[in-house]
């Protein structure tokens, strides 16, 4: 049975792992070392390069029950299929449609996607009469502030939740986290290990499809099954999915992946110029924003609001 964070006493306690116990307070073998071996490392990295890891959903962890060790030293490397705004269009629709307490941690660094859309909107806000009366008619009705994004990278992701969390009046049900493009960034695989459900973007290309696959198995196999992570699911999805593509070839591919034994979300996210559509005086209407909710008109075909009902179930069992 899947459980959320539970509050008691204003003290967050922690789900078990699988095996029925908590992680241990140190684990025996470092969790980089259970992926970076050749030729592992190059099937991770090609996956990470083309398909940039997932958007991550994380319950807080406790502190003692955390990997602390310095990873090795290496390079960003960058990439895209759009899990930066999935993450905010996810993290938006379970704040303002589905009354969830929300918080995004930002560690894809140095560019910080979901961060700067935030500060771009906030001083959009500031400027126009406009967007602040409608932002002030927006937290009226919704009874809530807009969900908090902070900063960081993946070597201090963890303790900066924690600081969120020790300082939210409101404390989040979910907490987003937006991960590096490579798995050979400082702190990411560490990171990953602690978070509770992964959720893997692929795109229908056959060189994607395999790369993600073998980062699946190899996360599940080195890390989940041997209770060298937290993790309680990892789930794949398809994005950039294009209309013109037959249903068919993604039929094949989830026959593999039922195979492997891996989950598939049903909800396939199109490719969609709406995608990209921001907060701007030229254009009234918003569907990507960490503040606004989605407009209903731009949501329908978007796949957003199943995507995001169907993640919801999987992360509070209802």
């Amino acid at each position: 049975m899947i459980k959320r964070t539970n509050m008691k006493n204003n003290i967050v306690q922690y789900p078990k792992i699988q095996t029925g116990r908590h992680l241990l307070k140190r684990l025996s073998g470092s969790a980089d070392n259970c992926i970076f071996n050749d030729p592992v490392t190059y099937r991770f990295n090609d996956f990470m390069t083309y398909c940039r890891q997932s958007a991550i959903i994380r319950n807080i962890v406790s502190p003692m029950n955390r990997i602390r060790d310095e990873p090795s030293v290496c390079r960003f490397i960058e990439g895209g299929i759009g899990k930066s705004t999935i993450t905010a269009l996810a993290a938006n629709y379970l704040h303002n449609v589905k009354g969830y307490n929300v918080a995004v941690i930002d560690c894809d660094a140095p560019q910080h996607s979901i961060y700067g859309l935030r500060d771009r909107e906030t001083k959009l806000i500031d400027e126009s009469r406009y967007f602040k009366a409608l932002a002030c008619e927006h937290f009226r009705k919704l009874k809530r502030n807009a969900y908090p994004v902070i900063a960081s990278d993946a070597v201090n992701a963890l303790d900066d939740a924690e600081k969120l969390i020790s300082g939210e009046a409101v404390k989040p049900d979910i907490v987003f986290f937006d991960m590096p493009g490579t798995l050979k960034s400082n702190g990411v695989v560490k990171t990953l290990s602690q978070m509770d459900y992964i959720f893997a973007p692929m795109s229908a290309d056959r060189f994607v499809v395999e790369s993600t696959l073998q980062f699946a198995a190899m996360f599940r196999n080195n890390l989940m099954t041997t209770g060298r992570s937290k993790t309680k699911g990892l789930y794949l999805f398809w994005t950039m999915v294009d209309g013109r593509e037959k249903n068919g070839l993604y039929d094949v591919y989830e026959d593999v992946i039922a195979d492997m034994g891996l989950s598939i979300l049903s909800t396939r996210l199109p490719d969609s110029k709406k995608f990209r559509r921001d907060l701007s005086e030229e254009r009234k209407s918003v569907f990507r924003s960490t503040i606004f909710p989605t407009e209903a008109s731009l949501l329908k075909g978007s796949g957003i609001r199943e995507f995001s009902e169907e993640i919801c179930k999987i992360i509070t069992g209802r």
